[in-house]
């Protein structure tokens, strides 16, 4: 009559532990779900599309620039100065920059020569970001809170990394082919979609993805139809990427408004810049020069 009362109570004990596991696991998985949705400051809406121009072509500021403030569109610019810069039929003014500035859009950071991030030392890559950063301060312009990674790839750089959220950057924006969830990505590694001529049929399902709490984000370099560069976009499908936009709801921001949806700090803290890293260098992306 003992031993069975002592396995009894010792039964009555393991269901009770067993129940209290259990209790304690659905606590803990809920209390990190509760931290990354603590990363979300405001509710994301559908079709939101971040707009984004890299390299300070001229045509930016002569053809883009308009049609942007015509449609009501947001956009970042981030500027580099390559070798030929001086060249004003290729390229931005700083005059010119700081117009883009006036006019209500963002001015980004690309380095100051579009640098190749895996060979430049770290006190290099404080020289080339401190550059844009002191020329814009020069001219008037906000110093950039945001940046593109010269070629779209980062290599395994976590010094750069962390040297730009020292310096205060909010976001920094690769070219690996996703969208940007903000409850997984690291603001200092956003996914995004370069455009050019040679991609727009897929455009349609790149934007399909701006949805259920994920945020597009779109770079293009120059506009013309008669510059020769591989990553440039004729001014007709610029004029469809727009129209497309427009007739189809979406809402264009710059890099920088990404601030009113994401708690920065929070994300930087919950997100690991290291797995992050691993995790896009093993997709295959070809550089976007």
């Amino acid at each position: 009559m003992k031993d069975w009362m002592n396995n009894l109570i010792l039964i009555i004990i393991y269901k009770e532990m067993k129940i209290l596991f259990w209790f304690v696991l659905v606590l803990f998985l809920l209390s990190g779900c509760q931290d990354n949705l603590s990363i979300i400051k405001k509710a994301i809406p559908d079709k939101l599309v971040v707009l984004s121009f890299d390299d300070a072509r001229e045509n930016n500021y002569s053809f883009v620039a308009p049609l942007l403030k015509e449609y009501g569109f947001g956009a970042t610019f981030y500027i580099c100065e390559f070798p030929d810069f001086a060249d004003t039929t290729r390229f931005m003014t700083w005059r010119q920059i700081k117009e883009l500035s006036d006019m209500g859009f963002e001015i980004g950071n690309h380095t100051q020569s579009h640098i190749d991030l895996e060979e430049a030392s770290a006190k290099e890559l404080v020289r080339q970001v401190s550059y844009i950063e002191d020329k814009c301060q020069n001219w008037g312009i906000d110093i950039p809170s945001t940046f593109t990674y010269p070629g779209g790839r980062v290599g395994n750089n976590i010094a750069l990394i962390k040297m730009l959220a020292t310096k205060g950057y909010t976001f920094a924006r690769t070219i690996y082919p996703d969208a940007y969830n903000p409850l997984k990505d690291n603001p200092l590694l956003l996914p995004g979609y370069c455009v050019h001529s040679n991609n727009l049929d897929r455009l349609s399902e790149f934007l399909g993805k701006a949805r259920d709490g994920n945020i597009v984000i779109l770079t293009l370099h120059g506009v013309s139809d008669t510059e020769q560069y591989r990553v440039n976009t004729s001014k007709a499908h610029f004029l469809n990427l727009l129209k497309y936009l427009k007739e189809n709801d979406y809402s264009v921001i710059a890099m920088r408004d990404l601030n009113k949806y994401v708690d920065v700090k929070k994300a930087m803290n919950l997100i690991n810049i290291e797995e992050e890293i691993e995790r896009i260098e093993e997709i295959n992306i070809e550089p976007d020069y």
